[in-house]
C-alpha cells in the first residue's frame, strides 16, 4: 500500500477558495493504492465510512456515527487486471475566523470477481483521521495539535456498515 501523492500534510490555503485542507490538487493528501492478485478477474473498489465534524463561523456539519462518506465508490472500481485499486481523499473546511475539523475514516478496499452472482468482499481496511483546528489574527495560523495520522492497513473481511449518508458540502 504505498501512499503515492507525498505524506498527508495539513496546509492552509489562502487563496481563493480559502481552505484548511488536507492536501492540495493531490499533492499531500490522503492517498494509497492497492494491487489485487486474483486467479479471477472482477472489480476492486474503496468504500468509505466518515465520523466526526468540520466548523466554521458560517457552517458546521456532524455525523452520527459512521456514515458513508458521500458514496459507496469513493473513486469508482476498477478492472483488477487493468490496473491497481487507487485512493485519494482531501478533506478542507472553508476559512472563516475560527476553523475546526476532527474526522476519522474506515477506508474498505472491496473486490468482487466477474459474474452475475457474485459480490463484493472486503480484502483490506485503511484507516486514517485528520484533527485541525486553525484561527485568524492578522494572518492565518495552524493551531499546535493539529495532526493527521495513518494511513493504517490491516487484513480485513468486515463488510462496511452506515445507516446515513454524510454528504461534505
Amino acid at each position: 500500500m504505498p501512499i503515492i501523492d507525498g505524506p498527508p500534510q495539513l496546509l492552509l490555503k489562502t487563496n481563493y477558495p480559502s481552505l484548511l485542507t488536507l492536501g492540495l490538487n493531490r499533492i499531500n493528501d490522503m492517498s494509497f493504492q492497492h494491487f489485487v492478485q486474483s486467479d479471477f478477474p472482477g472489480l476492486a473498489g474503496y468504500t468509505q465510512l466518515c465520523d466526526g465534524f468540520s466548523e466554521n463561523a458560517l457552517k458546521s456539519q456532524y455525523t452520527d456515527g459512521d456514515e458513508l462518506d458521500n458514496r459507496v465508490w469513493a473513486n469508482g472500481n476498477q478492472n483488477i487486471e487493468e490496473e491497481p485499486s487507487f485512493f485519494y481523499d482531501s478533506p478542507s473546511v472553508t476559512l472563516a475566523s475560527h476553523v475546526n475539523m476532527s474526522w476519522s475514516f474506515k477506508t474498505y478496499l472491496r473486490f468482487k470477481p466477474d459474474g452475475d452472482d457474485n459480490i463484493f468482499v472486503t480484502l483490506r481496511l485503511v484507516t486514517w483521521s485528520v484533527d485541525a483546528e486553525a484561527d485568524f489574527n492578522g494572518t492565518w495560523s495552524l493551531l499546535s495539535g493539529s495532526s493527521t495520522s495513518g494511513p493504517d492497513d490491516s487484513n480485513n473481511n468486515a463488510f462496511p456498515k452506515w445507516s446515513n449518508v454524510f454528504y461534505n458540502q
